[in-house]
């Protein structure tokens, strides 16, 4: 019996060595799930950890170090955009994925929206040295507020472009325009202005014959007679018809004691008498002034012809006729003088008496 226990206790113990050494699959399974799931539980602390770090790290200063291509992106018409910071990829050694080390972030809350897959993609990013974080802190920290680089929002409006093209005037819109403003400064009265003006005028239209009398008329007011003549036979070089400029220019020679060269200038052109009267009426006067009865006579002859209507001009050939002995015109001239209503009753006493006188 002592043989067959023995055996028996044998074997048992051989049985239980067996069990010992067996691999028993459940208690290693539960060792498996429990360091999952504390691995697990790290990294979501570490994830947490890292987003708190950088929402904190954004929210301080915004990211400039990096070349920065983000456009803001707005989830929901109803949520006005508080800030939207650029977004920087780098990527990711072990997927090759990019990743987001910030994103915009969107609401009123400024809370940072993120899923699993984005906290695992944070978590991967952690490989950065905590030397080259703190590197890149203090860059961020040296850089002026105006130089940090914000992103574009590219709007969809059309470009509106505002070109200014000067206003062309014409020749005859700049004249109207002179003459506007030289009316404007003879009103105040500003003559030194005017006659600025007034040759401005005369830049554009050197033919403009009113612009010269004027201009001539005002450097005489000032006593400029040279000014004044230059300015007239300038005219005249350009129309020697032009009659206004040549009799303004033969007055102006009166004026500086030199009658004969007023003769001159007036007999330089002769005009018609039906329009221009008052030329030889101011030829006649000047030449009897200097006491040229022939050219009073001729003059008044010719004005006597243009106008036998009036009185004054056979008044003067009657006068002149009779100076140059010229009996038979003087009396035919002193007739016409009678005749005329125009005169006044003492000038046709004047006429009968020397009727009378010349006929005995």
């Amino acid at each position: 019996m002592s043989v067959i226990n023995k055996m028996l206790q044998d074997l048992d113990y051989r049985q239980n060595q067996g069990s010992t050494n067996a691999v028993y699959t459940p208690p290693a399974k539960r060792n498996v799930l429990l360091w999952l799931a504390i691995s697990l539980l790290l990294m979501v602390l570490i994830a947490y950890a890292v987003i708190t770090w950088l929402n904190h790290s954004s929210s301080a200063k915004p990211v400039a170090q990096k070349t920065v291509q983000a456009t803001p992106v707005i989830d929901s018409p109803e949520l006005p955009v508080k800030s939207a910071e650029p977004v920087v990829r780098n990527s990711n050694p072990r997927t090759g994925q990019s990743l987001p080390v910030s994103q915009p972030s969107v609401g009123i809350d400024d809370s940072v929206v993120m899923d699993d897959s984005s906290e695992a993609s944070v978590a991967s990013s952690d490989s950065e040295s905590a030397t080259q974080r703190q590197s890149r802190r203090i860059e961020q920290d040296d850089i002026p507020q105006d130089d940090i680089v914000q992103p574009a929002v590219e709007k969809s409006t059309p470009a509106a472009s505002l070109t200014i093209k000067p206003v062309v005037l014409t020749k005859q819109q700049r004249i109207e325009q002179l003459q506007s403003r030289i009316q404007a400064a003879l009103a105040e009265p500003d003559n030194n202005r005017a006659i600025e003006l007034l040759k401005q005028l005369i830049s554009v239209d050197p033919e403009h014959s009113k612009a010269r009398q004027k201009l001539a008329n005002l450097f005489n007011q000032q006593g400029k007679i040279i000014d004044a003549q230059q300015v007239l036979e300038g005219g005249l070089a350009l129309d020697n018809q032009d009659v206004a400029l040549r009799m303004m220019l033969a007055r102006l020679e009166v004026q500086q004691g030199r009658p004969e060269q007023a003769l001159l200038i007036l007999n330089e052109y002769q005009p018609s008498a039906v329009q221009h009267s008052d030329f030889y009426a101011l030829l006649a006067n000047i030449a009897d002034q200097q006491g040229d009865q022939l050219q009073v006579l001729k003059a008044y002859s010719i004005l006597s012809r243009a106008e036998p209507h009036n009185g004054k001009w056979w008044l003067g050939l009657a006068v002149a006729a009779d100076r140059l002995a010229q009996y038979e015109l003087a009396i035919d001239a002193y007739q016409h003088v009678l005749n005329s209503a125009q005169l006044q009753p003492s000038v046709q006493d004047f006429a009968q008496q020397r009727i009378t006188l010349l006929r005995r």
